[in-house]
């Protein structure tokens, strides 16, 4: 999808092959030559490192930005989401019991059956074994505290205790409430409100980064994108045509340059001319390739960013775990002090059977998950409700 943004209607240019450097030793002069976009070629064409053509932009607004009647169905949609309804979820606990006598005593035997039952379930939509038992536990703990008589009664109880057992997995212990921080640091220092966003290659980072930009804009903030994705062909032209369509400045130097040096000095400029956040877009990068992990790390030591946000997509299930867990310890390493803040899922839409990988990762890593991409849309970004995915760990229920 991100790929497609740079086509325009000028004759096809054919690419030649790239060879790109394996991140051992140092670059020669030669090989930082062939690599460094920011020098203009002689026969360049009509655009430089940078610039968005006006044929990119205009596909890109079409693909991106959403229309007035788009943003009022969206708006009405998070409404009815606000008010979520727990309708046919104790109509599933109905159907999970009906083996049993609702009216009888509440035995040993029949709270064991609910709860395997329960655990089981959880690990259909691929919740880890370990973090199902946790939150069984949980629910154990919930229902005997408020010691329940009767099989009715224990199946009352057995939706709110998961509830509140998903609810603190879920929640996180600081505040990652971005638009809320961001909002409340304005004003405050003439330092901007910093966010990093890191992630592995193809999993939607830089639009992930602008559909945060298009929040933080439309609540009346004034941000600013730093291209510090120096390494792939093409990354600073899509930020461009992304800055463009959301009418929002970006800071770039080109290609081959020094990642750290270029977020440092994005918050600068940003602070010169008085905006209010800078999003600073990374090179993505698999979480075992070494070199790459400890430029990540200079750079966030650097930047020093109030937030640092992990993209990963919804669809990789448990590996996103471990994707997470290397790219952490590479910034920690570094010298960054903290756990990252937060995770962004992307194609959170298509992951229905599979939620469970959600609580896994968050468990596992302490890390809330901060958004939700469900389209390709600007406004299509949301936070990630407790109810959505009670719904779907408790749609296989029998």
């Amino acid at each position: 999808m991100e790929k497609r943004l740079m086509k325009t209607a000028a004759t096809k240019i054919i690419k030649k092959k790239t060879v790109w450097h394996d991140g051992s030793g140092k670059l020669t002069r030669a090989q930082a030559a062939a690599l460094d976009r920011s020098v203009r070629p002689a026969d360049a064409s009509a655009h430089a490192v940078g610039e968005a053509s006006e044929a990119a932009v205009r596909e890109a607004k079409t693909q991106f930005l959403p229309t007035d009647e788009e943003r009022e169905q969206w708006e009405e949609e998070n409404r009815s989401d606000a008010t979520y309804t727990w309708k046919g979820l104790t109509e599933r606990f109905s159907s999970l019991l009906h083996r049993i006598t609702s009216g009888a005593p509440l035995t040993d035997v029949a709270l064991e059956g609910m709860l395997d039952k329960l655990r089981e379930n959880l690990e259909k939509k691929n919740v880890a074994s370990d973090v199902s038992r946790h939150i069984v536990l949980g629910v154990r703990q919930y229902l005997k505290e408020r010691r329940p008589r009767t099989v009715r009664h224990a199946q009352a109880l057995l939706r709110p205790g998961l509830e509140t057992g998903v609810t603190r997995i879920l929640a996180s212990r600081s505040d990652t409430d971005v638009l809320r921080r961001a909002l409340g640091h304005r004003g405050r220092s003439r330092r901007p409100f910093v966010i990093t966003v890191i992630g592995i290659n193809g999993v939607g980072k830089s639009t992930s980064l602008a559909k945060v930009a298009y929040l933080l804009k439309t609540h009346g903030l004034s941000p600013m994108v730093a291209a510090c994705d120096t390494f792939r062909s093409g990354a600073v032209e899509q930020l461009a045509v992304h800055a463009r369509c959301l009418d929002v400045s970006l800071f770039h130097r080109g290609y081959s340059k020094d990642p750290a040096g270029v977020a440092t000095a994005a918050i600068k400029n940003a602070e010169a001319e008085g905006h209010d956040v800078v999003l600073i877009d990374t090179a993505g990068r698999m979480q075992n390739n070494v070199p790459l992990m400890t430029a990540l790390g200079k750079l966030v030591v650097a930047a020093r960013p109030d937030m640092v946000l992990f993209v990963g997509e919804a669809l990789v299930g448990n590996d996103g775990l471990n994707q997470l867990k290397m790219f952490e310890a590479a910034l920690q390493r570094s010298g960054h002090g903290r756990k990252i803040d937060g995770i962004i899922l992307t194609k959170w839409d298509t992951v229905s059977e599979k939620v469970g990988a959600t609580l896994t990762m968050s468990h596992a890593s302490g890390s809330p998950v901060v958004f939700v991409g469900i389209g390709q849309k600007y406004h299509h970004l949301r936070s990630l409700k407790v109810g959505e995915v009670m719904d779907s760990l408790l749609t296989t229920i029998e």
